[in-house]
């Protein structure tokens, strides 16, 4: 039989392909038929849609297809609503499809009635560059719009039905709130803090077996899960809620592990924890290609493609997958959208600068996304600068952004490393470290010098993240004054045995774990101390872009121009300390959760009062003209007016490069290239 021979799809009627799998016992040939139908909010077909690996295309399996197609399209009214009818034409002919999608189909096939499918490898004419392009702009719908998604991590294994009944039984026991991660046990109804070593060996070792599957690397399954109305995992006929495996992941996650899991439940994780995207939950672009980093693909440019759909779509417009444009191209062209779009330089804090010539050509501030880097992207310290960005783009490779330079970086120390992304640090290396890095610094101090230098310390080895910085509290972290106290006792010389860590101190070092990985500690001109990425030299400047939550870390190479070499945390330099001063003792800077957005915000605590506020108790007065408005979300955060002019913005008219400078803030402007 001839090859199938696809009719085109008509885009500006919405259309995609369906496929039927015919019914048929396992061992019988796979026939199938397909429709062309029209997709959209108002027109819903009912068919559920595929997951999978494509895997190699060597010795491809022949399946027999009868197609149904339009000539073209003609409208009628059923029930008072006007439907698509189509003029059918039929024809025969063959579809070859990789082995991995062979061996699913019979397993996917019923034997009493027909099922219906979505399934990129049949349903996109793949020969067709164009359709290609087009249809992948789609797929976001299709995943979302699917009665269900079916993931297919393979067949059937000798141990991956212990394993997902593992993971199921462990998932179908916890509630989660995505938004806050707290965990409640279904049976209590109480918060989890305790989390026990779930498995024994042999069940820890099936779990291994079933997260190193292919799809669990694989980059386009983010949307096509993520996405998803409804998911299962499949392995043969063995089935799980996707949900249920999300769960028993987050709790994984915090679980004590055998050596060699956490590089790989870390992946599973970050692939698992998302918000209720049919609520509108989007997450930022940045931080989704963050969470990516280690998803692979076979085309680079899909390190942005695949994954657009999961990003706000009025922050992602105009940035259509364009299969015509070399790589280097499209990650240059989404920096500077995202620049212009999204009025922010938060993106550069995902350069990673590389003193190797391989790799793509591109300029310092542009992220190269085809070499993850080992460092995690500082979040929640932020510099808190509620600013917008001062930046212009000239000569095709040099962004000039204003900003604030802090300090100089003197010396840079050694932090423990593993040797590779799936390796594993101890928490006895991590507690030897820190007492060489301490002992050394307090051995010449008087004990209130002492307690700064193990309070900056403890700060900057976890970037300042701990558990009374949320309100509430979040429990998957542990409280400062604990991790204090802990530093504290580790290093006190006089001691003969060390107790055992509480599951708070093993929150901590475990935070740390994450924190330092692929980073040095420096110490500036002026001694504050910090975490920056192991590229740094000494001579490399800190520096505060307004526009940019973090600092970076930025490298002088002649003429007034400056590389990105990436993101850091100074201590004492966070928080908007740069440009506007400590903040007074009584108040503090923390996350606050609001229930009825379903968000962490920006707030102040006032510990004399236990009231917060949104407003900086460092600024004064707003300009004058300006005020605060009215709107939904006034209890998160701020927006401003200028009655003269009718602007609006959320950003504050008081962190301006004028203002700042007018408070004797020296404001600089940076050369990137």
């Amino acid at each position: 039989m001839a090859p199938y021979e696809y009719s085109a799809l008509d885009e500006s009627a919405s259309e995609i392909r369906l496929m039927t799998l015919l019914p048929g016992r396992f061992k019988d040939d796979i026939f199938i038929t397909m429709e062309t139908v029209v997709l959209t909010k108002e027109h819903v077909p009912q068919y559920e849609a595929l997951s999978y690996v494509w895997g190699s295309t060597e010795y491809p399996t022949v399946i027999s297809v009868e197609a149904r197609e339009p000539k073209r399209s003609k409208s009628f009214s059923l029930f008072g609503r006007s439907r698509r009818r189509r003029l059918e034409a039929c024809s025969h002919g063959t579809i070859s499809v990789t082995q991995n999608l062979a061996i699913a189909l019979p397993h996917l096939r019923k034997e009493d009635k027909p099922r219906v499918f979505w399934i990129d490898a049949i349903c996109v004419n793949q020969r067709d560059r164009a359709e290609r392009g087009h249809q992948v702009k789609r797929m976001a719908a299709v995943y979302s719009i699917a009665s269900q998604v079916i993931v297919w991590l393979g067949p059937e294994s000798q141990n991956s039905t212990s394993a997902l009944r593992a993971l199921d039984g462990l998932g179908s026991q916890l509630r989660v709130d995505w938004s806050t991660l707290n965990m409640t046990s279904v049976s209590t109804g109480e918060i989890i803090t305790q989390l026990d070593d779930p498995f024994d060996d042999e069940t820890w070792k099936s779990v291994w077996d079933l997260l190193r599957r292919p799809w669990f690397e694989r980059l386009w399954i983010w949307q096509e899960v993520r996405l998803a109305r409804e998911a299962y995992l499949f392995c043969g006929n063995e089935g799980v809620p996707w949900e249920s495996l999300r769960r028993a992941i987050l709790y994984l996650r915090r679980a004590s592990k055998p050596e060699g899991f956490s590089h790989l439940i870390r992946c599973c994780y970050n692939l698992v924890s998302y918000g209720d995207y049919v609520a509108g939950a989007f997450d930022s672009l940045d931080i989704i290609l963050e969470d990516t980093k280690f998803a692979s693909c076979s085309d680079p440019r899909d390190k942005i493609f695949a994954v657009l759909s999961l990003a706000h779509k009025d922050k992602t417009r105009g940035l259509d997958p364009d299969y015509s444009k070399p790589a280097e191209a499209v990650y240059q062209n989404l920096v500077l959208h995202y620049i212009s779009n999204i009025n922010s330089l938060e993106i550069l804090a995902h350069c990673n600068l590389r003193d190797d010539t391989g790799g793509m050509k591109l300029p310092t501030w542009v992220p190269d996304w085809t070499v993850p880097r080992l460092s995690e992207t500082i979040r929640f310290s932020a510099t808190y600068l509620n600013s917008e960005p001062r930046v212009r783009y000239q000569d095709g490779r040099v962004l000039a952004a204003t900003g604030v330079h802090v300090a100089v970086i003197e010396c840079l120390q050694t932090l423990p490393q593993p040797a590779g992304p799936e390796d594993y640090l101890y928490y006895d290396e991590i507690e030897d470290a820190i007492r060489a890095l301490i002992l050394p610094k307090i051995e010449s101090l008087s004990l209130s010098e002492r307690d700064a230098t193990v309070n900056s310390l403890c700060r900057t080895l976890c970037c300042n993240l701990f558990a009374d910085g949320f309100s509430p509290p979040t429990s998957n972290l542990a409280s400062f004054e604990l991790c204090r106290k802990y530093i504290h006792r580790i290093v006190d010389t006089t001691r003969d045995t060390v107790p055992e860590n509480s599951p708070e101190e093993d929150l901590y070092l475990s935070e740390i774990r994450s924190t330092i990985r692929g980073r040095f500690l420096f110490t500036t001109v002026d001694g504050y101390i910090g975490l920056a990425p192991i590229a740094t030299k000494p001579g490399d400047e800190v520096c505060i872009l307004l526009g940019c939550q973090t600092p970076l870390v930025l490298r002088p190479c002649g003429d007034g121009y400056h590389k990105v070499v990436g993101d850091c945390y100074i201590d004492g330099f966070m928080e908007g300390a740069a440009c506007l001063g400590p903040l007074p003792s009584k108040w503090q800077l923390v996350s606050r959760y609001f229930e009825e957005f379903s968000g962490y915000y920006i707030n102040f605590l006032d510990h004399q009062t236990g009231k917060f506020q949104i407003e900086d108790p460092r600024l004064g007065l707003l300009p004058a003209g300006w005020y605060i408005c009215d709107h939904e979300e006034k209890d998160a955060w701020s927006l401003y007016a200028n009655d003269e002019t009718g602007e609006e913005t959320f950003f504050d008219p008081r962190m301006s490069p004028e203002a700042l400078t007018a408070r004797g803030v020296e404001m600089r402007e940076f050369q990137l290239v």
